[in-house]
């Protein structure tokens, strides 16, 4: 549940409410004071959840886009979404945050002694490397322990922060009191940090060498002290994103710490220039070359080079495009949340139990770094046991590294069942949050355990639960933590409309079948102009679907396919998937062969060109191969057609 749920409180908190929330937890999970072995994590998660809700602009970030959007960005200016970046990475010393919140002093000392020494550091010179923090999930118990030394020390109204009494803050200025002595937070401290394309491309982490001064625990002497922070830069992000590590300035009796910002700077590059999320190459070429035709070799940020067939006449600032050569190259796209959503996952639909487990492990060993899940699948708790041996404190991935998506089933689209059937998916992943949650189709079922509820003739009981009534309940996950971004699937242009029509929480994602066969131009460029990501499922057709009958054509089998993918010397599905990816489509292949998984994977390293991408676009018959039918009588029919909400008898 996030922040508030460390700390014990509810969104609507107040300032004060959050300063007692944070002093009593605080003080029950001090390593001076509790020997639990988790207590240091514990204490620091505190800390960072105190941080972020006692800041009013981070606070804001937080409640509108959550953990990560805060750390990836929000308006640097009101703390809204917006197109400049706000990025909050936790300084990492809970120490610090404590000495700051009881005015430099150890509130223990009246009652134990303690030994303990919290350094802290300023300065500047910085290399590259690729260690990173890892964050800890943890629950709170509602309780301070500590609560009666005011009244048993003669103090009647009870002790603020340690002391008798408690300073009050003016509306919009950080400060903290210390006696008598008002202290102001000083002016944040602003370095540029530049970075090489390169490094934007593939992401990495900065250290930072810093020197400052800071309080002894006496709160009058000062020490001069060196500390590392640690600059996580993910892959693509802009020039002039901002990066803030609060209070990490010079410390004296007077004063709280500036915060410590660093806004990136994009270096000069021997070759490129970066145009937003384009990457430009200028190229020189003669005039025979341009009136007769040649082939211009252009470089690429992962060393490799790309022939570009140039057949027509060439004149002076000429634009070719190499689709998907830059920021789509590094594998994401850049959801309407600020989210990073790798463009290739893996989907578990179909993988059988006992298998998929082994799949999920070896995806995420060989780089896939999404992982597309659904409560219908019934096998998330498998799932989540490979999620759980790669993923966590002292495993190879952190959480936020791992974009997770799965889907709430169509029993579960009555409002008061939304929330338990997202909780069921997060305990059986292993789960705190979801990167995504959809809703898996339109159309609501009868409500109940039977994921398939029937009548007697064998038909689907249907429920005229609408869609709207549910995503509302839906935005609730959202606003609780429990989500970080909601979205659909399976659904029409025109149901997407309805939903927009009253969100509070946009749809980030519609998730459809795709694949050059059901090419779905239409609804692509219709939600792309609403700022909805479009995601394939099947996008390699599904072949080996269970119901496929032996007249329906094999699209890894497809001529024209095959004819592309001799050209470039790839498999026919890396090239349907490399069509998905220069197209802006994110695409879930399911295998459970190892080599397959790698292989869909391998889809970076080549650009197809205009006219082999208008040919498989060519291929479209708008042929649905994921639609329940059923037999009646002679005729096989669509199984739900007669819902009111069935997505597919509009064109698109």
């Amino acid at each position: 549940m996030g922040n508030y749920k460390t700390l014990g409180i509810p969104k609507g908190a107040n300032e004060e409410e959050i300063k007692k929330a944070y002093r009593r937890m605080a003080l029950r999970f001090h390593p001076d004071k509790n020997t639990d072995a988790n207590a240091e994590d514990k204490f620091k998660e505190i800390a960072e959840a105190y941080e972020v809700l006692s800041d009013p602009k981070k606070r804001v970030v937080y409640d509108q886009l959550g953990e990560e959007g805060l750390k990836t960005g929000g308006n640097s200016s009101s703390g809204a979404p917006g197109s400049s970046s706000y990025h909050y990475t936790f300084h990492g010393d809970p120490h610090a945050t404590f000495a700051s919140f009881f005015g430099g002093s150890n509130p223990f000392d009246m009652f134990f002694s303690s030994s303990r020494n919290h350094n802290r550091s300023n300065g500047f010179s910085f290399h590259n490397d690729h260690n990173n923090d890892v964050d800890q999930d943890m629950d709170i118990e509602d309780e301070d322990p500590f609560s009666h030394f005011g009244r048993q020390f003669g103090f009647p109204g009870g002790m603020k922060n340690g002391f008798p009494g408690e300073g009050r803050r003016r509306k919009g200025v950080p400060s903290e009191r210390l006696g008598a002595n008002q202290k102001h937070q000083d002016p944040p401290v602003v370095h540029e940090l530049k970075v090489s394309l390169e490094e934007i491309f593939h992401g990495c982490t900065k250290r930072m060498k810093i020197t400052r001064r800071r309080l002894n625990p006496d709160g009058r002497s000062m020490r001069t002290e060196d500390k590392i922070l640690n600059i996580v830069i993910k892959k693509g992000w802009k020039e002039g994103t901002k990066i803030t590590f609060p209070k990490e300035g010079d410390e004296t009796p007077e004063n709280i710490p500036a915060d410590i910002a660093f806004v990136l700077k994009d270096k000069g590059h021997v070759h490129f220039k970066r145009d937003g999320s384009n990457i430009v190459y200028n190229c020189k070429i003669s005039l025979k070359e341009a009136l007769c035709g040649c082939t211009v070799s252009i470089p690429t940020l992962e060393n490799r080079v790309i022939s570009l067939p140039c057949h027509d006449i060439i004149r002076p600032m000429t634009v070719k495009r190499l689709r998907g050569e830059a920021c789509t190259m590094s594998g994401f796209v850049v959801l309407s949340t600020g989210s990073h959503m790798p463009m290739v996952g893996l989907g578990t639909w179909k993988s059988a139990p006992g298998q998929v487990k082994q799949a999920v492990l070896t995806a995420l060993d060989c780089g896939y770094r999404h992982i597309d899940c659904a409560a219908a699948y019934g096998n998330e708790q498998e799932v989540g046991e490979a999620l759980a041996l790669r993923i966590g404190p002292g495993k190879a991935l952190r959480r936020e590294e791992v974009f997770v998506t799965s889907k709430l089933w169509n029993t579960k689209h009555e409002p008061e069942d939304v929330e338990t059937a997202c909780q069921t998916t997060l305990t059986d992943l292993g789960l705190s949050y979801l990167d995504l949650y959809l809703m898996h189709w339109p159309m609501a079922f009868q409500r109940g355990a039977e994921m398939m509820p029937r009548r007697e003739d064998g038909s689907v009981r249907y429920s005229d639960t609408h869609y709207t009534d549910t995503w509302k309940a839906m935005e609730c996950l959202v606003d609780e933590g429990l989500v970080k971004a909601i979205g659909v699937s399976n659904f029409n242009a025109r149901q997407i409309n309805d939903i927009l029509s009253m969100a509070k929480h946009k749809p980030v994602v519609n998730q459809v079948e795709c694949h050059p066969y059901l090419s779905q131009q239409a609804l692509i460029a219709h939600c792309r102009a609403l700022g909805v990501c479009m995601t394939a499922y099947s996008p390699l057709g599904s072949g080996d679907r269970p119901w496929a009958s032996p007249n329906e054509p094999a699209l890894l089998e497809d001529s024209g396919l095959r004819v592309i993918a001799e050209r470039y010397d790839k498999t026919p599905a890396q090239i349907i998937l490399r069509w998905h990816v220069q197209r802006g489509v994110t695409c879930i292949p399911k295998s459970v062969t190892p080599s397959r998984i790698q292989q869909n994977l391998q889809v970076f390293d080549f650009s197809l060109s205009e006219e082999d991408i208008a040919q498989i676009n060519s291929l479209n018959r708008n042929d649905r191969f994921i639609v329940p039918a059923v037999d009646r009588g002679r005729e096989r029919v669509w199984r739900d057609a007669e819902h009111p909400h069935f997505p597919f008898h509009d064109p698109y």
